[in-house]
C-alpha cells in the first residue's frame, strides 16, 4: 500500500474550518490503496480516561503533537476557544497552568507548528520514505513544512486550501499571501472544496495559474447508520430548528434573533424549540431573553463532531447564519453538508455563494441578512413546507451527491498522476 504523509493542524479534535474534511479524507484513503500517516494536533482526554478520541479509532496511524490536554482543566467556553485554534489560559490554580509554566496559555495550533517537524523526521526514519504528502491550509505551518519536505526529499505534494490564506493587510503583501501565491504557482496540485474558491484563486492569480492547476474535491458525508436513519426518520412532532452561527457580528445576530422571534410567533400552537451551535453565548442569551422569551432554547458550544451531528439528526430543520465577509461567499460549512446528507430542510442566511446555492438545490431557502419581517416570512415558508413535505423531499444522501466515493476517487486519481512512472 502506498503511504501518504498527512499534515493538518485542523485535524480532530480541532473544530476549525477543514477539520471534518481532513479527517474524512484520511479515513477513506485506505480503502483506495493509500495509507495515511497523520500528523495531528494534541488530543483531548478526561482525567482517568484511557485511549484517544474517535479520530484515533480509524485505520490511520495518528501521531499527536504533544501530550493530551485534560479537558477538565477548562470550562466549555475556554475549551471551545481552544478547539477553534485560539490561545487559552487555564483557570488559576489548575494543574495545567503549572505544566504550561511561563507560557501565557495553551494553543494547539502553535504546539503543532513547534512539534510537527520533529514528528515528521521520526516518522520518515521509522517508516521509510513516503510516496506523497498532503498538506492542508489555513494555517501556514503545514504548508511550509510540506514545501520543505518536497524540496529536501523530492516528494510530490497535494495542497488542500479550504479558504484563502491572505489576511487582507494594506501596504503590500502579507506573509500569508506570499505563501498562497508560492503554492499556487509551485506546479504542485492544489485542491479546493468549492468552485467559488477555485474561481477566486484563478482571478486573483490570472496569468499565473491555469484551470488545470486547481481541482475541486468537494466535501462529503461519512455518517454512522444510526445518525443517517435518525435524520431521515425524525418525527415532525419533535419540532426543533437548529442554527449554526458562523463568525457573525452583534448587529447581524440581533437582526436574525428578532426574525426568529417573529417566525416562532407565527407558527401557532406547534411552536418549535430552537437550538444554537456556536456563537457568542452571552449575546445569544441576551437576545433570546429579548426576542424568544416564550420559546425553549438551547446553546451548544462547538466541542465535537459527534455531538453536533447527533444534535442535527434530532432537529427538524437546520440553518446557517454566516457573516458578510469575503470568505463566507467562497465556502460551504461542513455541518451544512452533513445536514444535507441527512435530508434536512435547509436555510442559509448570509451572502450569496456556494452555501446558499446548496440550500436551494436541496429544496431549502437562502437569503441575505435583511429586515426581520422578511426573514421571518422566509423561515415560515420553509417551516410549512418541511412539516407537509419533509418525508417526501429527495435526500441528498440517497442521490449520492455527498457520498465519499466520487470525491475520494477523484483525489486518488490525482495522487496517482503525481507518482513517478
Amino acid at each position: 500500500m502506498k503511504k501518504i504523509l498527512f499534515l493538518s493542524a485542523n485535524y480532530p479534535p480541532m473544530m476549525t474550518c477543514g477539520a471534518s474534511r481532513a479527517f474524512r479524507i484520511a479515513s477513506m484513503l485506505p480503502e483506495n490503496g493509500w495509507q495515511p500517516l497523520v500528523v495531528a494536533p494534541a488530543d483531548l482526554q478526561q482525567s482517568g480516561s484511557d485511549g484517544g478520541s474517535a479520530a484515533d479509532q480509524f485505520p490511520c496511524p495518528v501521531y499527536r503533537a504533544g501530550e493530551s490536554v485534560d479537558v477538565e482543566a477548562f470550562d466549555p467556553e475556554r475549551l471551545e476557544k481552544l478547539l477553534q485554534g485560539m490561545t487559552v489560559a487555564p483557570p488559576v490554580g489548575s494543574a495545567l497552568r503549572v505544566i504550561s509554566g511561563l507560557f501565557p496559555g495553551v494553543n494547539l495550533h502553535a504546539r503543532w507548528e513547534k512539534l510537527a517537524p520533529a514528528i515528521v523526521t521520526d516518522l520518515l526514519a521509522m517508516n521509510g520514505p513516503v510516496d506523497a504528502v498532503y498538506a492542508q491550509g489555513p494555517g501556514m505551518a503545514p504548508l511550509l513544512l510540506a514545501l520543505e519536505l518536497a524540496e529536501k526529499h523530492r516528494l510530490p505534494v497535494v495542497f488542500d486550501l479550504v479558504a484563502p490564506l491572505d489576511s487582507h493587510v494594506s501596504g503590500g503583501k502579507s506573509d500569508a499571501e506570499r505563501l498562497e501565491e508560492r503554492i499556487l504557482i509551485s506546479g504542485y496540485p492544489v485542491i479546493t472544496p468549492t468552485r467559488a474558491l477555485k474561481e477566486y484563486f484563478l482571478k486573483k492569480y490570472f496569468g499565473k495559474v491555469t484551470h488545470d492547476d486547481i481541482t475541486i474535491i468537494q466535501d462529503f458525508c461519512i455518517l454512522p447508520d444510526s445518525l443517517r436513519e435518525a435524520g431521515a426518520q425524525q418525527s415532525a412532532a419533535q419540532s426543533c430548528v437548529s442554527v449554526l452561527l458562523e463568525d457573525v457580528t452583534q448587529k447581524e445576530l440581533k437582526v436574525f434573533m428578532a426574525a426568529l422571534g417573529r417566525f416562532v410567533a407565527n407558527t401557532g400552537v406547534q411552536q418549535p424549540s430552537l437550538s444554537f451551535i456556536g456563537g457568542d453565548r452571552k449575546l445569544l442569551e441576551k437576545y433570546a431573553r429579548k426576542f424568544l422569551s416564550s420559546v425553549p432554547a438551547t446553546f451548544l458550544p462547538r466541542l465535537s463532531d459527534h455531538e453536533e451531528l447527533g444534535h442535527i439528526a434530532s432537529s427538524s430543520m437546520f440553518g446557517v447564519l454566516t457573516a458578510s465577509h469575503d470568505g463566507a461567499e467562497l465556502m460551504v460549512p461542513e455541518r451544512l453538508v452533513d445536514a444535507a446528507g441527512m435530508g434536512k430542510p435547509l436555510f442559509v442566511i448570509g451572502p450569496d455563494g456556494p452555501a446558499a446555492r446548496l440550500a436551494g438545490e436541496c429544496g431549502g431557502v437562502a437569503s441575505p441578512l435583511q429586515n426581520a419581517e422578511s426573514l421571518a416570512g422566509l423561515l415560515g415558508t420553509l417551516w410549512s413546507q418541511s412539516q407537509e413535505l419533509r418525508r417526501g423531499m429527495p435526500s441528498a444522501w440517497t442521490s449520492g451527491r455527498f457520498s465519499p466515493f466520487q470525491s475520494v476517487a477523484d483525489l486518488t486519481k490525482l495522487l496517482a498522476y503525481m507518482l513517478p512512472i
